[in-house]
């Protein structure tokens, strides 16, 4: 719930743009185009519940930050789970998305 709410929060999605910007300037399938957006959100999206906590926002993008509404602890989780999900798509993406995400 926590990364749903986040989710539905108004957004300038910027990142979405610039990455519909690699399909004009690099010949990308539109599923890689897909996953490279996943996975760029779900590591903003996971900084960005961490970041109201650490920050002691209470508002995101006009709203309630998502502790707010759903508690440190639930919040906390819900980043976790966004970092783990998406390290292991990227395993399954490529070589060098593993070493972009996890730093090898």
């Amino acid at each position: 719930a926590p990364i749903s709410y986040l989710e539905c929060l108004p957004s300038k999605n910027i990142r979405g743009i610039l990455i519909e910007g690699l399909s004009s300037w690099f010949t990308i399938p539109q599923d890689t185009l897909d996953r490279i957006e996943r996975i760029i959100s779900n590591i903003h999206n996971a900084s960005l519940l961490i970041d109201d906590i650490e920050d002691g926002s209470p508002l995101r993008r006009g709203r309630p930050a998502v502790y707010r509404v759903f508690g440190r602890a639930q919040t906390i989780n819900s980043a976790n789970f966004l970092w783990v999900t998406t390290t292991e798509e990227a395993f399954h993406f490529n070589k060098n998305s593993q070493e972009v995400v996890i730093g090898l």
